[in-house]
């Protein structure tokens, strides 16, 4: 969740607003209580994670990871976050100077918990930063799904007339309830 929640914590949130939000009750927390899996994962630029020779913007098609990412939120205001992370390993070719081989894992979530609240169209998840604070996830609920827009993500590799950079992109990450 550290790494989950240091990105999240510098998320400019865009947030709809709806005309029924007081038929909520209880805070909001009614209707957000259950799971909520990752159900799109998408990023600003594109890539070909999996080599098939087509780009895409979806992380979840492009790594084949994070199918089972979630949220849990129960009565009491604790969230349970469950994300799956990704990890990429850029290696130089043997005997080259500018060709790079590159593998995908998967890295298995490690739940984290905190709490969360519910005001208006936003749900704001807030857990411990590894380092004695904490931060906080701002979410945009819109009925049956939360979103969160993270305009600088991951650094990204770019190869380039042979030589790697890295950039920034931004993300958004969807959630449907279960």
């Amino acid at each position: 969740m550290k790494k989950f929640i240091a990105l999240a914590a510098v998320a400019l949130m865009g947030i709809s607003c709806s005309d029924d939000d007081s038929s909520e009750t209880n805070g909001g927390s009614a209707s957000i209580e259950g799971t909520w899996k990752l159900t799109a994962f998408t990023l600003n630029e594109g890539a070909d994670l999996n080599n098939d020779g087509t780009v895409s913007t979806d992380m979840i098609s492009e790594s084949g990871c994070y199918s089972n990412s979630s949220f849990v939120f129960s009565s009491n205001n604790v969230a349970t976050i469950n994300i799956e992370e990704l990890e990429i390993d850029l290696d130089l070719v043997i005997g080259t100077e500018d060709s790079y081989e590159y593998s995908i894992d998967c890295v298995e979530a490690t739940p984290e918990v905190g709490t969360y609240a519910v005001s208006g169209n936003t749900v704001t998840i807030t857990g411990s930063d590894g380092e004695g604070g904490t931060e906080s996830i701002p979410l945009a609920l819109s009925n049956n799904t939360l979103t969160l827009t993270l305009p600088e993500f991951v650094d990204v590799p770019v190869e380039e007339n042979g030589e790697v950079t890295y950039s920034f992109v931004g993300a958004s990450l969807v959630f449907t309830k279960q």
